[in-house]
């Protein structure tokens, strides 16, 4: 799925939240990469009045569960209007990437994976972002 294809769909309020969320995670991850050679997972969220906030995973999350068990909080449903999980991943046909889960309020949900490179001074290859719909966490199917 092309990045221009969700968008589609997507209100303009979901399209911005989630270009500013990729872009912002894409900023602390690059910066991470560049310092530490790697980068620990995280959540980035956007609440209904535009506060942002970072939430770091506790290092006994270690499975991709744990993690996004840890990152997303049970009130966020009702508190935040946007969010984005990064977590440190293998690709499918090998080499890292960041794996960005976006989900908005409108019902949106994205996997973002972004492969990098740790030789080269700017390690993303945002051009080569695999973009991909993903299961919603927070605003699932409502009955």
């Amino acid at each position: 799925m092309t990045r221009r294809r969700w968008q589609e769909d997507a209100s303009p309020q979901a399209q911005t939240d989630i270009d500013n969320l990729f872009d912002e995670c894409v900023d602390l991850i690059s910066g991470q990469l560049v310092k530490q050679r790697g980068f620990g997972p995280f959540a980035l969220a956007i609440s209904h009045d535009d506060q942002r906030s970072v939430r770091l995973a506790p290092a006994s999350a270690t499975s991709k569960a744990r993690i996004l068990d840890a990152l997303v909080q049970p009130g966020d449903r009702a508190t935040t209007r946007a969010i984005a999980v990064a977590i440190d991943v293998t690709m499918p046909a090998g080499g890292d990437a960041a794996e960005l889960l976006v989900e908005h309020a409108d019902g949106i949900a994205l996997q973002f994976l972004v492969p990098y490179h740790l030789d080269k001074a700017a390690p993303l290859a945002i051009d080569a972002t695999l973009t991909s719909i993903a299961k919603r966490r927070i605003w699932g199917l409502r009955l």
